[in-house]
C-alpha cells in the first residue's frame, strides 16, 4: 500500500529539506510518495524542491502554482494529483512528522474513512461566533493533518467542482472520521472565504436585511411625498446616503458569496515528476 503525502509550502526554504528527511526517516517502513505544492514562494523554496525531486525522482512530485492562492488551494491541487489508495495531507506549520505514523497506524488497523489530528486549544470568542453562523457545526481545532481513503479524496474533488474547498469541506461531505488529540499552540482561524462560501445563515441575513432597508426607504419616501413628515434636504441626503452605503455593502457580501461558492480555482506554472505511469 502506497501513501501519497500532500504538503503545501510557502517560503519554507529553511525547513523544507529537513521536513523531507524527517518524514522519510519516520516512514522508513511505509512506502510513500511526496507531492509538494508550492504556493508561488518568493524565496528559494521551489529551487530546493526541484533539487529534492532530482535526487529522488521516483518518490517526489512537485507542483508550483502561478500565484499565491492559500493553503487550502494548495492542498486541493495536491489532492487532485494523487492516485493511491491512502492520502495524507500534512501541514508543516501545525504538526510533527510523528503524527503521520500515528494516523497511518490507526487507519490501517481500523475501519474508518479518515483520521484527523485535532489540537487542544480552547476556542476563542471570535471562532465561537463564526461557528454559530455555519450550516454545520465545526470545531476549529480540526487541522489539515489528515489521512484519508481514496473514496474521501474523490468525494472532496467532486464536491469542489462547484464549491470552494476549505477545512469545512470535510464536515460537509461526512464520512467516518477518527480524531487524535495532540498538544500544539498553532491556532487556525476562520477566514472570510471559509465563512461566506459555506454559510447560508449569513447570506440569508444579508438578503433579509436588504429587504428591510428597501422597505424602510420606500415608506420614508412615501411619507415625504405625501408631506406626512417635514425634513430638510441635508438630513434627507444623509439618510439616503446611509441606506445606499448599507445596500452596497450587502450587495458586495452577496456577490462575494456567489464568487467564493464556485469551485476552487488554481493555475499551475510548473509541474515536475508526474510523467511516469504509476503516478
Amino acid at each position: 500500500m502506497i501513501l501519497d503525502i500532500v504538503i503545501p509550502t510557502f517560503n519554507k526554504e529553511k525547513s523544507i529539506l529537513n521536513c523531507y528527511n524527517k518524514i522519510n526517516d519516520e516512514l522508513s517502513n511505509i512506502k510513500h510518495r511526496f507531492i509538494f505544492v508550492d504556493d508561488n514562494s518568493n524565496d528559494k523554496t521551489f529551487e530546493i524542491l526541484k533539487t529534492i525531486q532530482k535526487s529522488d525522482e521516483d518518490n517526489v512530485k512537485v507542483i508550483k502554482l502561478s500565484k499565491t492562492s492559500g493553503k487550502d488551494t494548495c492542498i486541493y491541487a495536491g489532492l487532485e494529483n494523487t492516485k493511491h489508495s491512502l492520502v495524507c495531507t500534512y501541514d508543516m506549520d501545525s504538526c510533527t512528522v510523528s503524527n503521520i505514523s500515528k494516523m497511518y497506524e490507526y487507519i490501517t488497523n481500523h475501519n474508518v474513512d479518515m483520521v484527523c489530528m485535532i489540537t487542544n486549544n480552547e476556542l476563542n470568542l471570535k471562532n465561537k461566533f463564526v461557528n454559530s453562523l455555519l450550516t454545520e457545526k465545526f470545531d476549529n481545532n480540526k487541522t489539515h493533518n489528515r489521512i484519508m481513503t481514496r473514496n474521501v479524496v474523490n468525494s472532496i474533488i467532486k464536491y469542489s467542482e462547484n464549491n470552494k474547498f476549505t477545512r469545512y469541506t470535510y464536515e460537509l461531505i461526512g464520512f467516518d472520521t477518527y480524531y487524535i488529540k495532540y498538544d500544539n499552540k498553532y491556532n487556525y482561524y476562520f477566514d472570510t472565504n471559509e465563512l461566506i462560501s459555506h454559510s447560508n445563515k449569513l447570506i440569508n441575513l444579508a438578503k433579509y436585511t436588504s429587504y428591510i432597508l428597501l422597505t424602510i426607504a420606500f415608506i420614508y419616501l412615501l411619507f415625504i411625498l405625501f408631506k406626512l413628515i417635514s425634513i430638510n434636504n441635508e438630513l434627507l441626503l444623509f439618510f439616503m446616503l446611509v441606506l445606499i452605503s448599507i445596500q452596497i455593502l450587502l450587495n458586495y457580501l452577496i456577490n462575494k458569496y456567489n464568487k467564493t461558492s464556485n469551485k476552487t480555482i488554481y493555475f499551475i506554472s510548473d509541474k515536475i515528476g508526474f510523467d511516469e505511469d504509476y503516478l
